[in-house]
């Protein structure tokens, strides 16, 4: 079965405007970058990280812990 096409059609300009000035710009929120520091901090609380901070050997394949 094939289903009826259907012409799309957007706002116009008025519509576009009214639009905005009732419920505001469709955008999200800028977001600061994130820098390096930060990036760095949010690793170091990663629960995977601080696993492997306390147990170290589990970083060294088998072959080198009993070395």
């Amino acid at each position: 079965m094939t289903e009826p096409q259907q012409q799309i059609k957007g706002l116009s300009g008025d519509e576009v405007l009214q639009s905005r000035a009732k419920y505001g710009p469709n955008s999200l929120a800028h977001q600061d970058k994130n820098t390096f520091l930060t990036s760095l901090i949010e690793m170091v609380k990663e629960p995977m990280f601080l696993k492997t901070k306390m147990e170290p050997e589990s970083l060294l394949p088998k072959v080198f812990r009993k070395l």
